[in-house]
C-alpha cells in the first residue's frame, strides 16, 4: 500500500479537534502515520488536556506538563547520535580544565569569542537576520557574520536557519523539533541527540531556498566541518591548551546552553531580555542595518502582559 501522510487538520471542525487535544493525544495521532507533513500548520494544543494526562509531570513553577515520547537511551542510535554525543561530551569535558588552564588572558579570549560567535554569530546573524530576515545588511556584513556563527558549531546557516524556521512554524506542538512538551531535557538538548526524530520534523530544507540559493551558503554547507576542525587549529598555534579550552570547548559549552534554555528555559518560564534588539539599532545607526522589521500592533498586544487587576478579574 502506498504511503499516506499523516493526519493534519484541514476544514474548521478538524482544527477544533486537534485545539482541543493535549499535546500527547496530538502527537499520537500525528505519529500514527507516516511521513509527515511538516509544512501544514496544526493548532496548540490544549494546556488544559495535556495536564490531565496520566503520568504527566509539570516543569517546576510552569503551566507546561510533560510526557516524554521517546526514550533517550531504549532507542536505535544512528552514526550522527553517537558522533554528537561524543562531540558534545567531549568539549564538556575538555572545559573542566578550564581553572587548570586559568589566565586573565583566557578569560578576555572566553569573553571576546563569546561575543563574536553567540551574540554577533548566533542571536543577530543565525537567528535575526538568516532566520526571521529582521534586518538587512551589506552582503559583505552579512556573510561576516555567519561565518560567527559557524564558529559557534550549531551547524551550518542553512540547516539551523531552515529547523529555526520549522520551530517557529510549529511551536509547542508535535511537529516542533524541540517541543517543552516532551520533557525539559528534550528541548533543552536531548532533540539534538536523537537525529531520526529531528529530522523526520526538519528534514525538508525546502523553507530555506532562499539561503540555498546562495553560492556562499551552500559552501559552508558542504564545508563545514573543516571550518569545526581550522579553529581548533588556529586556537591551539594561537595559545596553545588554554586557548583551546577557553576559546574552544568553554566558549562553545557556554554559547551552547546560552541558546538551548532559549528553547527550553524560555518556552517554560517566558522571554528573555533582549539584549540582541541594541546590536541592530547599533547598525541602522551606522547606515549598515535597513529594511528592520517591528512588531504589528496585534503582536505586540499579543505578547503584553495583562495588567494585575484583570488578570485577577
Amino acid at each position: 500500500m502506498p504511503m499516506t501522510s499523516s493526519p493534519t487538520p484541514t476544514n474548521a471542525s478538524e482544527v477544533a479537534r486537534f485545539a482541543a487535544m493535549s499535546y500527547s493525544q496530538q502527537y499520537d495521532e500525528l505519529f500514527s502515520n507516516k511521513p509527515l507533513n511538516i509544512k501544514k500548520v496544526v493548532p496548540k494544543p490544549s494546556k488544559e488536556a495535556q495536564a490531565a494526562e496520566p503520568g504527566a509531570g509539570q516543569v517546576f513553577m510552569s503551566d507546561v506538563h510533560t510526557i516524554g515520547k521517546r526514550s533517550l537511551v531504549d532507542r536505535p542510535w544512528n552514526v550522527t547520535d553517537m558522533y554528537y554525543t561524543a562531540f558534545i561530551g567531549g568539549m564538556h569535558l575538555l572545559a573542566l580544565a578550564a581553572p587548570l588552564t586559568f589566565s586573565w588572558n583566557m578569560v578576555a579570549l572566553f569573553l571576546g569569542s563569546y561575543f563574536v560567535t553567540g551574540c554577533l554569530g548566533i542571536t543577530l546573524s543565525y537567528h535575526r537576520q538568516l532566520s526571521h530576515k529582521s534586518f538587512s545588511t551589506p552582503k559583505w556584513l552579512e556573510y561576516i557574520l555567519a561565518y560567527c556563527g559557524v564558529l559557534a558549531v550549531q551547524g551550518d546557516p542553512l540547516e539551523w536557519a531552515s529547523s529555526h524556521r520549522y520551530h517557529h512554524l510549529h511551536t509547542d506542538t508535535p511537529l516542533d523539533p524541540h517541543s517543552p512538551y516532551e520533557g525539559f531535557w528534550w528541548c533543552h538538548m536531548g532533540w539534538l541527540l536523537d537525529n531520526n526524530a529531528t529530522m523526520e520534523r526538519v528534514s525538508n530544507r525546502g523553507n530555506a531556498d532562499d539561503l540555498e540559493s546562495q553560492w556562499y551558503y551552500r559552501f559552508l554547507r558542504d564545508t563545514y566541518m573543516w571550518h569545526v576542525v581550522a579553529q581548533f587549529a588556529v586556537l591551539f598555534l594561537a595559545g596553545g591548551l588554554p586557548a583551546v579550552v577557553w576559546g574552544g570547548a568553554l566558549r562553545m559549552c557556554w554559547v551552547w546552553h546560552i541558546t538551548w534554555f532559549v528553547n527550553s528555559a524560555s518556552h517554560c518560564w517566558g522571554y528573555q531580555v533582549d539584549m540582541t534588539w541594541g546590536m541592530v539599532c547599533l547598525l541602522e545607526k551606522l547606515g549598515l542595518a535597513s529594511n528592520i522589521k517591528l512588531p504589528t500592533e496585534r503582536q505586540k498586544a499579543k505578547l503584553a502582559f495583562k495588567p494585575a487587576t484583570a488578570a485577577a478579574q
